[in-house]
């Protein structure tokens, strides 16, 4: 872009030069509001990347293990021999950015797009009036979403929850859990299930349930005084805590709400840092996403059917997730 061009938009939104090529080329340390300012202003100058592309990437930048994970899993595996582009969104729920890309990503006639965001209806149609065209393979990748002709690769959530139940079973069954349920969220939910599943096959049949609602869940309201405040009229029942989600701060919560130290706490996705240290000590068991993996199967998919237009052998590959004790 033009430096004029780039003066001139931070001229006019108040920010930095570098802060508006950062959200030109699509890079991270933008925030989602900001981001999206800029990419409104530079839209009004006609300004696009027509280039042919080959594997066009969306994925948020997260600071989170989980998401370094996966933009490791993408980036380590992509081959030099393709013509790629490697978007950030803020946010998974950053709807207008998304929908920004994937008209950019049409505009460069991208052989495929890697998506991770949630799919709102909005975007649900984008890539619907993408793939109509038939030019274009989507893979989703984490967020399942069941969109036709297009093809998912991540973590089976009813598994998940069937192997942390049998977990709960085989070490724990002498404890009563508390489970923590989102059933607004498809994979909370579906993960629930099947711990419930497997707690009903091992013959346990006593436990708490508190419900989140989908408002505290989508906006971010999880804050561990909250939860605490959710879950202490427990703490004289039962020192076992399920969460089908990656809550990090869930001991904390845990511990605010007035629970031993002692006390069991079974989760998702909640990773170690980079130095490979577990982050919270207290989780005793936690079962994480191959989040790598589906990065690199993503991109293995994506070449073949570059080189060949062979789609993936089935709509839905699951990477099986990693119990780390």
């Amino acid at each position: 872009m033009k430096n004029d061009i780039t003066g001139e938009v931070a001229e006019k939104l108040g920010i930095s030069r570098s802060t508006v090529g950062k959200a030109y080329r699509h890079c991270s340390g933008v925030d989602s509001e900001t981001r999206q300012q800029i990419l409104d202003e530079i839209a009004q100058y006609d300004i696009h990347d027509s280039n042919k592309c080959d594997i066009y990437c969306i994925i948020p930048d997260n600071p989170q293990f989980f998401w370094q994970e996966m933009r490791r899993g993408l980036r380590e595996n992509l081959s030099d021999a393709f013509v790629q582009k490697f978007n950030i969104i803020t946010k998974i729920n950053d709807e207008d950015t998304v929908v920004t890309y994937l008209k950019e990503a049409e505009r460069m006639r991208a052989s495929v797009i890697i998506i991770t965001a949630r799919l709102t209806p909005r975007i649900r149609a984008q890539l619907t009036d993408i793939l109509s065209k038939g030019r274009t393979l989507v893979i989703l990748l984490s967020e399942y979403d069941n969109l036709a002709n297009s093809f998912y690769i991540g973590s089976d959530s009813y598994t998940d929850g069937i192997e942390m139940g049998k977990t709960f079973v085989s070490k724990y069954s002498s404890h009563t859990p508390l489970i923590l349920s989102i059933k607004e969220n498809k994979n909370a939910a579906q993960r629930t299930e099947g711990f419930l599943k497997s707690l009903s096959d091992g013959g346990i049949h006593k436990f708490h349930i508190v419900e989140i609602s989908a408002d505290e869940f989508k906006n971010e309201k999880l804050a561990p005084a909250r939860v605490a405040s959710m879950i202490s009229p427990y703490k004289t029942k039962t020192d076992c805590i399920y969460s089908p989600i990656g809550f990090i701060k869930l001991p904390l919560a845990a511990h605010k709400a007035g629970f031993s130290e002692d006390t069991i706490i079974l989760s998702h996705d909640c990773f170690t840092s980079n130095s490979g240290d577990p982050l919270r000590e207290e989780f005793c068991v936690t079962l994480n996403q191959d989040i790598y993996t589906q990065g690199k199967e993503a991109i293995s998919a994506a070449e073949k059917f570059i080189k060949a237009q062979t789609y993936p052998d089935k709509k839905i590959t699951y990477i099986p997730s990693i119990i780390c004790r």
